[in-house]
């Protein structure tokens, strides 16, 4: 009875799955093109799922056990740990780049598609390295009680601490450090939308391109960067500066403001990772007091 139980509640889901266009990786993608052709219906279905779930949650757990089960399995933790934020960045990314998430890919796997193949076994493999992540972190501290806490310190993960700082700070973030950290995001965010909007007008470049210019390097900082007191995104004087290099380039009509704008960053991006490569930061010193404290 329970494995007829499971099928059909798994019936169930896929179904809505399909009817709501989760397993359509073009609704979803177009979900996320926020500057192209939006469609917002998403929202609905995520929206609609939070709802019964937030209610069914609560009148299920009002009985003494399930129907067919020995117990409720719950989450026992309820901290915030580098696997949690890292996990969940890489999820999004991972399903803005697809269109597909976990639940959604398995219906499509009826379509006998070759995305939705290499999506799971992309997935299935991810699952395994971190549960062979896991196991070692277990394996350094075998007297340690309970679950293992975030990410491993042994084997390739401590080695990655010195590119993605977040795995290494991220061990002592805790609920008082989340909440300075979402008051300090409400101010930034007064500030930056109408800020951004302005730089990218400032730039050329539609306004919506302001927006994306200063929540996707903030996201990035997040995982890569060392420094507390940096401030990432765009500027008036870079502003300026891009509209007149992109200038040129769209009068002689080699291509349109976005994209000759976004090549000049990737070039800059690809010229500040070779020099830090090559460890050209010492170039530091030569530049001027002014320039250095005002930027």
């Amino acid at each position: 009875m329970v494995v007829i139980s499971a099928l059909l509640i798994g019936l169930v889901f896929g179904a809505g799955i399909a009817l709501s266009g989760m397993a359509n990786p073009a609704k979803v993608l177009n979900f996320f093109d926020l500057a192209g052709s939006w469609d917002p219906s998403l929202i609905f279905v995520m929206g609609g799922a939070l709802a019964v779930t937030f209610v069914g949650y609560r009148l299920v757990l009002q009985r003494p056990g399930p129907l067919l089960g020995g117990g409720f399995h719950l989450p026992a933790r309820r901290d915030i740990d580098p696997g949690l934020v890292l996990g969940s960045a890489v999820f999004g990314v991972g399903w803005g780049i697809s269109g597909f998430c976990p639940g959604g890919v398995i219906p499509a796997l009826g379509l006998m598609r070759f995305e939705p193949l290499v999506f799971v076994a992309a997935m299935v493999t991810g699952i395994l390295l971190a549960r062979i992540l896991k196991r070692q972190d277990l394996s350094a501290a075998p007297g340690r009680p309970g679950p293992a806490r975030g990410f491993p310190r042994s084997g390739p993960v401590k080695r990655l601490e010195r590119w993605m700082p977040i795995l290494g700070w991220g061990r002592g973030y805790d609920a008082g450090t989340l909440s300075a950290d979402l008051l300090a995001a409400v101010i930034v965010t007064i500030m930056l939308i109408p800020q951004s909007l302005a730089y990218a007008m400032l730039a050329g470049l539609p306004p919506e391109m302001g927006l994306y210019a200063s929540v996707l390097p903030l996201v990035a900082f997040a995982l890569f960067g060392s420094s507390r007191t940096l401030a990432v995104g765009p500027v008036a004087v870079v502003s300026l500066m891009t509209a007149s290099a992109v200038a040129p380039v769209v009068a002689a009509g080699i291509a349109d403001a976005v994209t000759a704008a976004v090549t000049l960053a990737a070039l800059s991006g690809a010229m500040l990772v070779a020099m830090g490569l090559l460890r050209l930061g010492f170039l530091a010193n030569f530049l001027s007091h002014p320039v250095i404290s005002g930027f």
